[in-house]
């Protein structure tokens, strides 16, 4: 990345990558520098944006991660990698709500990402609306049935709406998954 960034110092993206090794390095102010310049060469690098909002989430200043990871999402509203990020950070802020009203406006964009659905789910139950967080962790599974953490997930929103007998079969699905020598009961 060096020799790329001697023979192109504008290379934007080269700039990003030496961020992000920096970033796995644990050198912040390097990767800081880098991304600064790939901005200052295109103030819509979305990669940039968000990349700092990661650095800045490092530094738990969570209200200058969400600026960075909204303007990477606000440049590239296609990539689900930022709305979870906006999501997440408004989450940590406490402004549940906020992400809310976003997710609810932005699921049906990524029919296919569990993720998304699995935030959402996340985000219905702590605001308590457990019948929406059950169809967004249904919405998960069937995308990703495989996924424990979603399984799970369904299967604590399948005991909250007193449907047990479904709670009961998810949770001894992920028991076998633990334990594969465990022979079923029934």
């Amino acid at each position: 990345v060096q020799r790329v960034l001697e023979m192109d110092p504008e290379n934007i993206n080269g700039h990003v990558l030496a961020a992000r090794i920096y970033l796995e390095q644990d050198k912040p102010v390097e990767a800081r520098d880098h991304l600064a310049t790939a901005l200052e060469q295109n103030p819509q690098c979305s990669p940039a944006n968000y990349f700092l909002g990661v650095l800045s989430e490092r530094f738990k200043d969570h209200q200058e991660a969400l600026e960075h990871y909204d303007k990477a999402w606000s440049d590239d509203p296609q990539n689900d990698v930022y709305l979870l990020a906006v999501l997440e950070t408004l989450v940590t802020l406490g402004r549940v709500p906020e992400a809310l009203e976003i997710i609810v406006k932005q699921v049906d964009q990524f029919k296919r990402n569990a993720a998304i659905y699995l935030v959402a789910g996340d985000i219905f139950t702590q605001m308590g609306q457990f019948a929406e967080a059950l169809a967004a962790y249904q919405n998960s599974h069937r995308i990703n049935p495989s996924n424990v953490r979603v399984k799970e997930s369904l299967a604590y929103a399948n005991h909250r709406m007193g449907y047990a007998r479904k709670a009961l079969a998810l949770f001894r699905e992920l028991e076998s998954e633990y334990d594969p020598d465990r022979e079923d009961a029934s």
